[in-house]
This record gives C-alpha cells, sequence and structure tokens, in this order.
C-alpha cells in the first residue's frame, strides 16, 4: 500500500475514533445516541456501529455533518495544543442572505442546547438580549431590520423605509419556537442601565433619516421596548421566565437578574450543561463567534460566578434594588418618547 495513503488512512481513523467519542460523551444513554447518528447520517443501525468501531471509515460528508451538528472542531480534535482555542463564525457555517438563515442559525444552536440535560445559562449584555426582544414581534422586526442594513447589507433594504411587514410570517414562528425553548432553561443575565440605549437611539437615527414610513411606527416601537421591559421586571420578580401574556410553568426555567455597572464586558453568553460548555460573543453584532473549548469555558464560567458575585441582585426578594433599578429605565423611555415627539415635530 502507498506510504502515503496509508498516513491518511491512519489520520483518519485517528480522527474517527476522537469524534466518536466526543459525540457519545455528550450522551448518557447510548441507544438515544445511535438513534440520533442514524436520522442524522441517513444510514442504517449496522453502518452507524461499523463507523464507530471504525470497520468502515466515515466519508468527508459525514464528517462535515457530525462536526457541524454537534458544534465540534475538527481541528481541536486533530491538534492537541494547550495554548490553542478554536473558534467558529455563525458565517461559515452559512452566509446570511435573509433573515431567515440568521433566525435558523439562532434556532439551530438553542434546539441543540436545549436538549442537553441540566442545561442554564450565563448572559452579560449591554443591549436587549435576543431571547427577549425575540418575543415582541414589532421589535424583532426593527432590530433584523438595522442588523440588515447595518450587518449584512442587505441591497434592497438600503433605500427601504422601516415597516413591520419587511419580516415574514415563517420568519417570526422561527422566533417564538426560539423564545419557546430559550423559556425552558435556568438562565443568570447580568445588565447595565444602558441596557435599553442602544436600540433607542437606532429608533432615534431611523426618525432622523426619515425611514419610517409613519410616525406611529416609531411610537409602536417605543412602546415595545416599554413592554419588553415591563416583562423582564415581571420574570424577575418572579425568579421564573415566561412567555409573554402567559405563566410560568414547571418546565420554564429559573431567571436569575444581576446589575453591574462596574464591569467592562460586551454581549457574551455562556452555556453550560453538565456534558458540556459552550462560549458564544458577538463579533459583529448580531453575528458571534463561538467555541466548545473545555479550557475557554471553564475560564468563563470562573469569570461570570465572579461577575454575578460583583453584582446587584434583581431577583424575587430584591424588591427595593429592582424597583429602583427599573424605574430609571422607565424614566428614560419616557424622556426619550418625549424627545421622539419633538423630532417628528422640527426635523421631520
Amino acid at each position: 500500500m502507498n506510504f502515503y495513503r496509508l498516513i491518511n488512512m491512519h489520520t483518519q481513523s485517528k480522527l474517527q475514533r476522537l469524534l466518536f467519542e466526543k459525540i457519545l460523551g455528550k450522551y448518557s444513554n447510548q441507544s438515544v445516541a445511535i438513534q440520533e447518528l442514524m436520522e442524522i447520517l441517513s444510514i442504517a443501525k449496522d453502518g452507524i456501529h461499523n463507523r464507530k468501531n471504525g470497520k468502515i471509515l466515515l466519508k468527508a460528508a459525514e464528517i462535515k455533518s457530525l462536526a457541524q451538528h454537534y458544534n465540534i472542531s475538527i481541528d481541536e480534535l486533530l491538534i492537541k495544543v494547550s495554548n490553542k482555542t478554536f473558534f467558529s463564525h455563525n458565517l461559515h457555517q452559512k452566509t446570511i442572505t435573509s433573515f431567515r438563515d440568521y433566525l435558523l442559525s439562532v434556532n439551530h444552536h438553542v434546539t441543540y442546547f436545549s436538549k442537553l440535560p441540566k442545561n442554564k445559562i450565563y448572559y452579560a449584555s449591554r443591549d436587549i438580549p435576543i431571547f427577549f426582544y425575540m418575543m415582541f414581534p414589532n421589535l424583532l422586526s426593527f432590530k433584523l431590520y438595522i442588523y440588515g442594513l447595518t450587518t449584512w447589507y442587505f441591497d434592497y433594504l438600503q433605500d427601504q423605509k422601516f415597516n413591520f411587514d419587511i419580516v415574514k410570517h415563517e420568519e417570526h414562528q422561527i422566533a417564538k419556537k426560539v423564545c419557546t425553548l430559550s423559556c425552558s432553561f435556568n438562565s443568570y443575565h447580568i445588565w447595565t442601565h444602558s441596557i435599553i440605549e442602544q436600540t433607542l437611539n437606532q429608533i432615534e437615527y431611523i426618525a432622523f433619516d426619515g425611514k419610517f414610513e409613519k410616525k406611529e411606527i416609531a411610537i409602536t416601537l417605543c412602546n415595545e421596548v416599554l413592554s419588553v421591559i415591563q416583562h423582564c421586571e415581571a420574570m424577575a420578580e418572579a425568579g421564573r421566565k415566561f412567555l409573554p401574556n402567559g405563566n410560568f410553568t414547571d418546565s420554564y426555567g429559573e431567571f436569575h437578574l444581576f446589575h453591574n455597572e462596574l464591569a467592562s464586558f460586551n454581549n457574551s453568553i455562556l452555556a453550560i450543561s453538565n456534558q458540556q460548555k459552550l462560549v458564544f460573543n458577538t463579533f459583529d453584532n448580531p453575528n458571534f463567534l463561538f467555541s466548545n473549548d473545555k479550557k475557554l469555558g471553564d475560564s468563563t464560567e470562573n469569570w461570570f460566578k465572579k461577575l454575578v458575585k460583583q453584582s446587584e441582585s434583581l431577583s424575587v426578594q430584591s424588591e427595593l434594588h429592582r424597583k429602583k433599578y427599573f424605574n430609571q429605565l422607565y424614566k428614560k423611555i419616557d424622556r426619550f418618547q418625549k424627545r421622539l415627539e419633538t423630532i417628528f415635530e422640527f426635523h421631520l
């Protein structure tokens, strides 16, 4: 046999063994793992066992499918270097050419994580977290419109004024699914007083630029920002997550909200289960980098735990701090609404 071919086969066999070890380590029940692998690769049970045992080598397309589905870095498996951390970028998985592409990408990660046992997330944010503005369709439409203009550079939006129909019903349904799934796991959120400022600034800019079809659209958006904050206050008071106009159930996760003005952070998420830790960080918002590197996951968890200890709780029993914090946000929204009226009266 050709020497180089033998080396390649050895490398692929090693990769395949490491890949299956990584995948099977995510499951407590091997039969469930085999069943899901059958669905992912569209092959019979014997085919999975033969590949798992190394009797049949995985095809390149099969390796790619498994790595993408389970968020596994092939580089990390083959290059065991202690001072290297491997990241993926959501745009490397699929170019964003529509709102649907982005929402499906988010849905993929949330669906995957929701299936892992004993899951929870830490979320440090200086803007309204995606899971919360997704709960309010009009605000979601506006945020996607902004990202389409500034991040994804959709040509058809450049000269188009904003209206609520810009996001399709199918896309809102994907977002609704994401919201429901996100309510299932326990969450620890760290906010600052600037949590709504970026969104309000975006509304103001679009108003100045004359890109609202009518004044009432901007006013509706202000009211939705208010609704998001009111909903988050209600969840913080209950200590549980739930959907707008609904009540929390046993299937919904805990909601722990904290306030911190001193620490320096951007939009960062740590998703933890008893099987792995996933780190997400916005790169060119709302696009994101993500990694399942264990060392990074451990250090990020330590950072979040210290951040929580340094922060002021706004949940459940912390009524005085909670009211003080949210009242400041309500005053900001009220002042902004009055300024918005002035913009429409004198500048447009």
